[in-house]
């Protein structure tokens, strides 16, 4: 019989098994029918759940946790990677911001935020670590960051946006982020009518946060002279 070389390099199966479990138990049955095959196992993600388990599994990062908030603002802990080398960090949105963090019967769209991941890039950036990769996708929330802004020092109000706190560190840092979606952030491809009903978003809800995603919009353009709502990947939940 011929010895093949076997690469096994799947994704997350949602919601039952992380992207190195699916490869370790597709590895596993290969063996067992073919064990005169080399199999080499190559864990995926897409910037989702999972993301930081498939990045560890390749080597050459350590586990890092810190204290955050999760989407309705109970403590946790929230884990990312750092490189051994100490230069480079990945985030995952839905570590501290994730929907499988939050039961079914407690998920408010509406109100759900991604402060958590703001403290965990702050703690990042506290680190020395100004190469960060940010993975995202499901999530619970549809603020457009807005979280990870206010923990980051922006200031919310009636006027707009006043990034004048913001951290100064974020000038000297090389913020990457990983998706794999093109939605633009608003209409009927955008984050809330996409993702919204999956985050438990009623019709109503969806229209509220469309809405509210338009005026952030809105106010960002004003505080930083830039229009990205149309950005492939605005929308990415």
């Amino acid at each position: 019989m011929t010895r093949w070389r076997v690469l096994i390099a799947p994704d997350s199966f949602k919601g039952s098994l992380s992207s190195v479990e699916v490869a370790r138990a597709l590895a596993d049955g290969w063996r067992r029918g073919r064990p005169g095959d080399e199999v080499i196992i190559a864990p995926l993600a897409d910037g989702g759940e999972g993301t930081l388990t498939a990045i560890e599994a390749g080597g050459g990062w350590e586990w890092q946790e810190v204290p955050a908030t999760d989407p309705i603002g109970r403590p946790i802990r929230a884990r990312w990677l750092r490189s051994t080398d100490g230069d480079h960090a990945v985030i995952e949105l839905a570590e501290a911001s994730g929907l499988s963090l939050v039961p079914r019967e407690r998920r408010d769209p509406i109100r759900a935020s991604t402060l958590g991941t703001g403290q965990v890039l702050r703690a990042v950036l506290d680190g020395g670590i100004r190469h960060i990769v940010l993975g995202i996708g499901g999530s619970a929330t549809t603020d457009g960051g807005a979280g990870i802004l206010e923990a980051l020092g922006a200031r919310f109000g009636p006027d707009g946006i006043d990034l004048a706190g913001l951290d100064t560190r974020l000038s000297e840092t090389e913020l990457r982020i990983a998706c794999d979606v093109t939605n633009p952030l608003l209409g009927p491809r955008g984050a809330a009518a996409t993702y919204g009903p999956q985050k438990g978003a009623t019709p109503d809800d969806v229209r509220e946060l469309d809405h509210r995603l338009t005026l952030l919009a809105d106010a960002l353009e004003a505080a930083t002279g830039r229009r990205e709502r149309e950005t492939s990947g605005a929308g990415a939940a």
